[in-house]
């Protein structure tokens, strides 16, 4: 897919981060760059538009004030709600429009909490703050040019979290529990 057909959801409560996001992915020659400031506007702009990468920080605020008395989306926005419950509740709710979105997430510096959490909830990849404009460029172009298959299985719903190229380890729990999506076909059934 090329740069200008991809659509771009960036989720962050600091405005000069999203504004300097919002530049490089305008610079690389992305479609749609949509910029939502608190994780309840993030979740009605994924809701209502066709996105095809997430940007998020770890630390969101759930809504901002003006929002917070009346919470009515279909996925379910709680009052303590971070970064990665969003992406929980985009890969998991029945009513997510796009469950497989690839996702990058900005977490803290040395906090190995906070990654592995991101990874087990199904981010694609992980960025430790400072923001690195360099690391995430190639982050999105190695996205975009080799995407890593899904998984969907009872206990996680996201990439591969494989590197290597080939086939997983065929062990028989993985056999019954765990079904393989390739990105393309993702998006196929996406489209149905």
């Amino acid at each position: 897919m090329k740069p200008d057909k991809v659509n771009a959801l960036i989720i962050d409560n600091n405005k000069e981060i999203t504004d300097l996001l919002k530049e490089i992915m305008t610079r690389l020659g992305f479609g749609q760059i949509i910029v939502a400031n608190n994780a309840y506007d993030g979740t009605k702009a994924f809701l209502a538009n066709p996105i095809h990468i997430i940007i998020l920080d770890w630390h969101l605020k759930t809504h901002s004030a003006q929002n917070r008395t009346k919470i009515n989306v279909p996925i379910q926005v709680a009052d303590a709600l971070n970064g990665n419950d969003l992406v929980g509740r985009i890969r998991r709710s029945p009513k997510s429009p796009n469950p497989f979105v690839p996702v990058i997430m900005f977490t803290d510096p040395m906090n190995t909490k906070q990654f592995i959490a991101a990874r087990d909830m199904g981010v694609n990849e992980i960025i430790t703050k400072p923001l690195s404009v360099q690391a995430l460029c190639d982050r999105m172009i190695q996205m975009i040019n080799s995407p890593r298959p899904y998984v969907t299985a009872d206990s996680f719903k996201g990439p591969c979290r494989r590197h290597k190229k080939g086939p997983p380890p065929q062990k028989e729990n993985r056999k019954t529990e765990t079904r393989i999506i390739r990105y393309d076909e993702s998006r196929k059934m996406l489209k149905k």
